[in-house]
């Protein structure tokens, strides 16, 4: 009896729904003489990306199949030249710089309906043919050679693949990131990339510049009330003294999280307060993990007017902006080459098989100290759940718990549960 009660409200509640959207929309085709509204949109001419995810772009849609009793949607325009315009930027981010998009509009006998349909043209894809980096003079001496291997192997930009927006940046956010884990988060490039659509060729060349190495400071935590500080130190990965690393800090982050007893959790290393910055410069005075290091916003290689080359480059852009690679496939940094077919590390140029015998005395970077701030924000202890059901067996029944967490202050848990059928 009471599934069938279910089941009638939830008829009557669709019924309720259709009568609504018939008493907006009597012919539910148009609401009045002067609106017209989408019968359907077809995307065609897409072979080389994927079309469901550039269909979730377009903003103009016609009804779901599954909405049947909805008004359709009205047809609007201007949204559809702003689709023709994200068409386009969805194919530069993946390195069709000449790609086109036009309408064509199909419209019924009444000219209240429309059918839309987006014909693209993708034109020929552009190819990186050399991407580099060079650290700069006062720096040369930071890395030895496999830690500059490690640094440009592996990035998402390689040689021969298609040069887009969303891999320029890829790699600009892993090279950042692994700077940082080398205790130069404040890391920055000089430097850009220049695409010619008519040879459908990209060129990516950087000067690293790492910035002084960071060591951790003190660490204090912040918002503890009822929690021992003991339960969040004793997951910590790092200590006052170690060099800086976004890696170890976010992982430290996640294992004091998972406890249970938080409801937030953010470690950040703090950067000291510049003297008196210029005026006009932008400063906040602190440092965070690599994920939060400061980024220059940019919108990647953007097209020129000519329409036969394209540049963009980023003076003393974010450190994430690198990449690099030969136009024979291999990665370089300063005579270290990281091979992108094979993963093998390559000799300098010009050096013999004995290349590493004598490793020359690396330069001390300049240090600076940045304390570790933990701020937490502690979960309510008390939890109480309540839930009612139905089932065939024990008909209707309600059950509850009562949970307190960390009932001593080191993440212990009470628990109680009741039911009753």
């Amino acid at each position: 009896a009471f599934s069938c009660l279910l089941f009638a409200l939830t008829v009557l509640l669709v019924l309720a729904g259709a009568a609504r959207a018939a008493e907006d929309d009597p012919d539910d085709e148009a609401s009045a003489a002067d609106t017209y509204r989408v019968r359907s949109v077809e995307v065609h001419g897409v072979e080389n990306v994927d079309e469901d995810e550039l269909r979730e772009r377009i903003l103009t849609s016609g009804r779901s199949r599954w909405l049947f009793w909805r008004a359709r949607p009205v047809f609007d325009e201007f949204n559809l030249e702003g689709d023709l315009a994200r068409v386009r930027t969805f194919y530069q981010a993946r390195g069709y710089y000449e790609a086109r998009a036009r309408s064509e509009l199909e419209w019924d006998d009444s000219r209240n309906l429309v059918d839309v349909v987006i014909h693209v043209e993708e034109g020929e894809v552009v190819r990186l043919a050399q991407l580099s980096i060079a650290i700069a003079p006062e720096a040369k001496d930071y890395f030895d050679r496999s830690t500059r291997i490690t640094l440009i192997e592996d990035l998402p930009l390689l040689v021969g693949e298609p040069f887009g927006i969303e891999r320029y940046k890829a790699a600009k956010d892993e090279l950042v990131r692994r700077l940082a884990d080398l205790a130069h988060p404040r890391a920055i490039l000089d430097g850009g990339a220049e695409v010619d659509v008519t040879l459908h060729e990209a060129q990516v060349e950087w000067t690293l510049r790492p910035g002084p190495r960071v060591v951790l400071g003190a660490v204090e935590a912040v918002g503890l009330d009822k929690t021992n500080p003991w339960l969040v130190e004793k997951e910590l990965l790092f200590s006052e003294g170690d060099l800086y690393s976004a890696d170890v800090l976010e992982r430290s982050q996640r294992k004091v999280y998972a406890q249970g007893v938080f409801s937030s959790v953010s470690i950040r290393a703090l950067r000291p307060e510049l003297e008196k910055p210029a005026r006009g410069d932008a400063t906040d005075g602190e440092g965070a993990p690599a994920a939060e290091a400061d980024d220059a916003t940019e919108a990647g290689p953007e097209k020129t007017g000519d329409g036969t080359s394209d540049s963009a480059t980023d003076d003393t852009a974010s450190p994430s902006e690198a990449a690099d690679a030969a136009a024979d496939g291999s990665a370089t940094l300063d005579g270290a080459a990281a091979n992108a077919d094979r993963g093998d590390a390559g000799q300098p140029e010009g050096a013999g098989d004995a290349a590493d015998t004598a490793a020359p005395a690396l330069a001390p970077p300049e240090l600076e100290v940045w304390p570790v701030e933990i701020r937490i924000k502690e979960r309510s202890r008390q939890n109480v759940r309540l839930g009612v059901g139905y089932g065939t067996e024990d008909e209707f029944r309600v059950k509850g718990t009562w949970r307190l967490r960390n009932l001593f202050g080191e993440a212990e848990a009470l628990e109680l549960n009741a039911k009753y059928s």
